[in-house]
C-alpha cells in the first residue's frame, strides 16, 4: 500500500513540474538597437519601392564634422573731432574683417530637401539647422548637397564641394562651397563626410506548405 502511496505521490509530482513548465511564457525575442548604414543608390532605390514612399519622412546622419569659414572685409570710415567744442579734425579709415565660422557636428541629423537626378548624377539636398532657426535660415538656401553616380550601386552620398589646391588638400581645408548664398572655406579631418540612415534590421518567415498527394486514379 505504501508503495502505491509512494508512486502516486512521484506521478504527482512530475505532473505538476510538466504543467508549471507549460504555463511559464516563452522569452520575447531580443530586440535588435538601430543600426546605421551609410547611404548608396542601392538603399535609395530600395526606399523609393516602399509603401507611401517620402524621402521628406527619412532622416539622414552626417558621417563626420564639417566646418565653413568664411572672412568678409567691409568699410567703417568716420569722421573725428579733436575736441567737441572745435570742428576740426580728420577722417578714420577702418577695414573691419569680419569672421564666420560654421560647424556641422558629428552625427546629427537632417532632412531631405529635394533629390536631383542628371545623367549618372544623383544629388540630394540635406537641411541641418535647428527647428527653432528655420525662420533665420530657411532650407530654401541653407543646405549641403551629397552625390553618387548612379552606375555604381554602392557608392556613398559624399559631401559636394570644390576642391582646393594640392596644399590645401594636405591640410584640414579641402576647398570652397556655398552655403545660404555665400561661398565658405570647407573644412573636415579625414575622409570626405557622406550620409548614413538608421534603420532597423528585422526577419520574419511566411510558411507556405502543401502536400501533394497524387492524383486520384480514376476508372473508365
Amino acid at each position: 500500500m505504501k508503495s502505491h502511496i509512494k508512486c502516486l505521490f512521484f506521478a504527482l509530482l512530475a505532473a505538476a513540474a510538466v504543467l508549471g513548465c507549460k504555463s511559464e511564457p516563452l522569452p520575447p525575442p531580443p530586440e535588435q538597437p538601430p543600426m546605421e548604414a551609410a547611404l548608396t543608390p542601392a538603399i535609395l532605390d530600395r526606399l523609393k519601392k516602399m509603401p507611401g514612399y517620402d524621402l521628406k519622412n527619412y532622416h539622414f546622419i552626417l558621417s563626420g564634422s564639417v566646418i565653413l569659414n568664411s572672412i568678409t572685409t567691409k568699410a567703417n570710415d568716420r569722421g573725428y573731432y579733436s575736441d567737441k567744442n572745435v570742428k576740426e579734425g580728420g577722417v578714420i579709415f577702418e577695414n573691419v574683417h569680419e569672421k564666420s565660422n560654421i560647424t556641422f557636428m558629428t552625427k546629427i541629423i537632417g532632412e531631405a530637401v529635394n533629390l536631383q537626378e542628371s545623367g549618372d548624377d544623383i544629388s540630394l539636398r540635406v537641411y541641418f539647422e535647428e527647428k527653432k532657426d528655420e525662420a533665420k535660415y530657411p532650407a530654401a538656401t541653407y543646405y549641403l548637397v551629397f552625390s553618387a553616380k548612379k552606375t555604381d550601386m554602392n557608392a556613398y552620398f559624399m559631401l559636394n564641394y570644390t576642391p582646393g589646391t594640392d596644399t590645401s588638400l594636405l591640410t584640414d581645408e579641402k576647398g570652397t562651397l556655398a552655403y545660404g548664398g555665400d561661398t565658405y572655406n570647407v573644412l573636415f579631418n579625414g575622409g570626405c563626410p557622406y550620409l548614413l540612415l538608421k534603420f532597423e534590421q528585422r526577419t520574419s518567415t511566411i510558411d507556405k506548405n502543401r502536400i501533394i498527394r497524387g492524383r486520384l486514379a480514376t476508372t473508365k
